[in-house]
Order: structure tokens, then sequence, then C-alpha cells
């Protein structure tokens, strides 16, 4: 049984997910991919026995966020040992939150998209701080550790971003400059835009 070598330590896992209208059929028309000690399936039972999963590319750091759900045609389709097996296999991953399938479009449309926001945010920083002098290298730098760091702010205090945003703009200083530039530039409403559009 294949099944038994597909995710043991020396294996490379290749999963392919083309969305549910077409993964079947795809899988049927591309016999040719299968390679002999390659665990393959397009039995629609077995894979619905699997958790449906949502990464985004911070995966690749050992940062993600994975978004689990079972069967939007049975709930409980996925059991709750196929879930925590899942987890253990990918802990290196990152983080997983369990979310309703009828949820995953639209939270994924969060968590799957926003790092392409976040690497232009980034990037914008860092090209208005080369603007001033700063050279790119520590541009860039100055930027990304900001950023990651905003983030652990707000999953480590628990604190509302608005409220953490205002412990840094004092009376008259220049953060409360550049948010006012930002909101007279329309950013807070381009990023709803953004997720909303996504």
């Amino acid at each position: 049984d294949n099944s038994q070598k597909a995710v043991m330590p020396g294996v490379t896992v290749a999963s392919l997910a083309l969305g549910s209208r077409r993964l079947y059929d795809y899988m049927d028309y591309r016999k040719d991919l299968v390679m002999k000690d390659v665990a393959w399936t397009n039995d629609p039972f077995r894979i619905r026995q699997n958790p449906r999963v949502m990464p985004n590319t911070p995966v690749l750091v050992g940062q993600g966020m994975l978004l689990l759900a079972s069967s939007a045609q049975d709930p409980g389709e996925v059991s709750e040992e196929r879930f925590a097996e899942f987890q253990r296999m990918f802990a290196a991953a990152g983080d997983f939150e369990r979310i309703p399938e009828s949820a995953m479009d639209i939270t994924g449309g969060v968590s799957g998209c926003t790092p392409a926001y976040v690497y232009l945010f980034i990037e914008a920083l860092a090209d208005g701080a080369v603007q001033t002098g700063v050279p790119r290298a520590l541009a860039m730098r100055l930027a990304a550790k900001a950023v990651l760091g905003s983030a652990a702010m707000v999953l480590e205090t628990g604190k509302p971003p608005g409220a953490l945003k205002d412990a840094v703009c004092s009376p008259g200083g220049a953060t409360i400059q550049g948010v006012r530039a930002l909101e007279a530039g329309g950013f807070r409403s381009a990023v709803m835009e953004a997720v909303i559009a996504a």
C-alpha cells in the first residue's frame, strides 16, 4: 500500500489540488504523473477523509497559517484523529486554525493573500526610506523587522491594533503625521477593498 509510504522522513510529499470542480477529472487525465512508490488516489471517499487545507507562503519558513476544514457534504467525514495526525505531520509549517468548510474561501482570502499585501507594504516602506537616504538593505531589514515585531505585539498582547497604534502616536509626533498621510491616501479603505476583492 503506497499510502503507508506517503509521509515519512526522506519522502517528498506533493499535494495537487485544483479546486473541487476540477480535481477528480484532472487526476484521471494525468495518470502519466503517477510514478512508482507514489501514493495516489482519485477515490472521492479517500480524498474526503483528509482535511482540506489552505496554507500561505510563510509555511516555507515555518511561520505559516494553515486553515483546516472537513468536507462540505459531511463535516464529520474527517475524524478528530485524522485532524490531529495531519497537524502532527505538518507542525513545522506553522499554526493551524480549524474552520467550517463554508468559511474556507472568505478566510483564505485573508490568510492566503495577506502575505502579498504585506510584502508590498514592506517594499513601500523600504522605498520611502531609500528615498530619504537609507541604504536599501538596511531599509528592507528595518521595515521587515518592524512588521514582524508589530504582528507579534498583536498576537501576544491581545490588544486591539488601534490601541497599539495609538500607543505609538505621541501628540504632534512623526508617527501621527505618517498615519495622517496614510489615511489621506486611502490606506485603510484600499486594504479592506483588497480583502473583499480577493
